[in-house]
């Protein structure tokens, strides 16, 4: 009968303990991988519609959303300051309800540079990748950079994941406790003298 050395059966479960810390983590898979998050983001084709503030300083900005796994759709609103600069994604603003637009100016929106436009009043250039617009005032851009319509994870994802962390945390205290009772357990084994009856 072949009898494995002690030492090599403790590098072995080494190895393992080693492999289930880097990828038997609960917890990090929960937060790093975002298994549970589901991303909201402009539906394509974008459904886009801009109105001007009654100050002509804001814009309103109207758009269709999809939800990462549906097919539903919700129309979205939200106000913009242009001369602020356009935020970078992921960004989630502060949304009102779309009835908003009552009353407010209509601001055109194109798919390319309009080769004549007069005056000073406003009108928009439609982006596609990524699902945004350019905001000009005349023939000049009110913002440095384009806006992008707004891509970000929903409110579920992220509760179910704060939910989900204690009993994921339980787990990898187990998983660890289980390692490490194995260690000792074959370190005091491998104290005792390893006979070989043959």
């Amino acid at each position: 009968m072949i009898v494995m050395k002690h030492g090599h059966i403790l590098q072995l479960v080494l190895l393992l303990g080693l492999s289930l810390g880097n990828s038997g983590c609960v917890t990090s898979t929960l937060w790093e991988e975002e298994p549970l998050v589901r991303m909201r983001e402009p539906a394509r084709p974008v459904e886009l519609e801009l109105f001007k503030s009654l100050q002509g300083t804001d814009v309103l900005v109207c758009y269709q959303e999809a939800r990462e796994g549906s097919d539903e759709l919700q129309w979205r609103a939200y106000w913009l300051k242009p001369i602020l600069g356009a935020p970078r994604n992921p960004h989630q603003p502060k949304f009102i309800s779309v009835v908003a637009t009552n009353g407010l100016t209509v601001v055109p929106i194109f798919v390319e540079m309009p080769t004549a436009w007069s005056g000073s009043n406003w009108f928009a250039v439609l982006k596609t990748n990524p699902p945004g617009f350019v905001l000009y005032s005349g023939q000049q851009p009110l913002a440095v950079h384009e806006h992008e319509l707004p891509v970000y994870p929903g409110q579920f994802g992220k509760a179910a994941q704060a939910f989900l962390t204690p009993p994921a945390a339980v787990v990898d205290l187990a998983v660890c406790s289980a390692v490490i009772a194995g260690y000792v357990g074959l370190f005091v084994w491998s104290q005792f003298p390893n006979t070989d009856p043959h």
